[in-house]
């Protein structure tokens, strides 16, 4: 028997060849593993602290998440979070530091500044 069925690989390019812009492969939440990706801009304590805090606040809330760790820089993790088709991503930098907001920036390239302590109402 030959088998003409649609296998999850064929439906995996499918849906990548649709959906996809020059940065990569653009998932919708449904299929997306990761939906925020939280990115620490800066090497510091108080900066990579924050980021681990919102990590966990939204993993508590249901949202599928993603953490860089601090090894990489700044823009490997844009590019990263990018290729996998995260839609979000929450920058925590010197905008933290500074006055205590972050940015989300979706997908798309809109992006918005909230207080640290509203990411979670904004993304859940």
């Amino acid at each position: 028997y030959a088998s003409y069925g649609i296998g999850v690989t064929r439906l995996i390019s499918a849906i990548i060849e649709q959906n996809h812009d020059q940065n990569g492969i653009t998932w919708n939440e449904e299929v997306s593993a990761f939906t925020v990706s939280v990115i620490a801009a800066r090497h510091e304590d108080k900066v990579e602290e924050k980021a681990e805090k919102i990590y966990h606040e939204l993993q508590e809330h249901g949202v599928e998440v993603l953490l860089y760790d601090g090894q990489r820089s700044t823009g490997e993790q844009f590019r990263d979070s990018d290729l996998l088709g995260v839609n979000y991503k929450v920058i925590v930098g010197s905008n933290f530091l500074e006055e205590g907001v972050v940015e989300i920036e979706s997908r798309s390239g809109e992006k918005k500044e909230v207080k640290a302590e509203e990411v979670v109402g904004e993304m859940s």
